[in-house]
């Protein structure tokens, strides 16, 4: 009886080990490395500049806001903490 438990035990084990490693080695779908993330926060602001919905100054603090988040993931720094920069987007 024990030495039943122990080999489904053991078994159990093997499986959901591995299957937690099969998982861990597989990129996660839609998931996208800093330089893209940038690339499309960019092309984002710029439309919106074209389309009138901010100004160039506002585009400015927002890529210059993206570029400092992009250096904090780099350096594993919190990037939104409870003290958070003084920087407002100006309204139009």
């Amino acid at each position: 009886m024990k030495k039943g438990l122990i080999i489904g035990l053991a078994a159990s084990l093997v499986v959901a080990l591995g299957a937690t490693f099969a998982f861990a080695e597989s990129p996660k779908t839609g998931m996208t490395d800093k330089t893209q993330m940038y690339e499309i926060h960019k092309k984002m602001v710029d439309q919106h500049v074209k389309d009138g919905t901010l100004t160039p100054e506002q585009a400015k603090v927002m890529d210059d806001h993206m570029a400092s988040m992009g250096s904090m993931m780099n350096s594993n720094t919190v990037c939104h903490s409870g003290d958070q920069s003084t920087t407002t987007i100006p309204q139009q």
